[in-house]
């Protein structure tokens, strides 16, 4: 199919159930979504991305949270500037604001 340029990365889903209402299951799939989808599409792409020798791109998408809490993106972005692996790789952040 050709070589991997950009790889955008965005789940969603939320609950607005109060704590003492919300069910163990709700709860884990938002964090099996949220957390869990973006990491492993991210780590199933990585090895494409680093093979392609144009380089790539990582986009991940979040609300303001995402700036605030970090999460992925903070993961993503030390990987980045920690790893030689990654030198032709540019991952990116959009947020809502």
């Amino acid at each position: 199919m050709g070589r991997l340029d950009v790889v955008p990365a965005n789940a969603r889903i939320v609950s607005y159930a109060p704590i003492e209402e919300m069910t163990d299951q709700v709860w884990d799939d938002m964090i099996d979504t949220n957390l869990s989808g973006v990491f492993k599409t991210v780590r199933a792409a990585l090895p494409h991305l680093k093979a392609n020798e144009h380089g790539g791109a990582i986009v991940l998408t979040s609300s303001i949270a995402g700036i605030k809490g970090g999460g992925i993106w903070r993961t993503i972005r030390r990987q980045s500037t920690e790893s030689s692996d990654w030198s032709n790789l540019s991952p990116m952040s959009l947020h809502r604001t």
